[in-house]
């Protein structure tokens, strides 16, 4: 599924995974096959989304206690509900 952002960023490609039923290399085609079209239709920019890192690192303004809590507490949820695979599949 293409979503257009706006006319500067391009298209958001969503929903590009893989089903379980389908022959082995069938979404890298299609989205290949998509990223090919949009190219001759003179779309340059695209993106996949954002996916969610493995850790937490600290940042700006986020630092010391509240970042250690926080950093314990994100791993165990991205692992336990898998947020990283659309980075994997990437």
């Amino acid at each position: 599924m293409l979503a257009k952002l706006s006319r500067e960023n391009g298209y958001l490609i969503n929903w590009s995974l893989a089903f379980p039923e389908s022959p082995p290399g069938t979404s890298e085609f299609l989205v290949s096959h998509v990223m090919e079209e949009m190219r001759k239709a003179g779309v340059y920019r695209a993106t996949f989304g954002v996916g969610a890192a493995d850790k937490m690192d600290p940042v700006e303004n986020l630092s010391g206690f509240r970042t250690k809590m926080l950093a314990e507490a994100y791993s165990p949820i991205v692992k336990a509900f898998h947020l990283t695979n659309k980075s994997d599949y990437r």
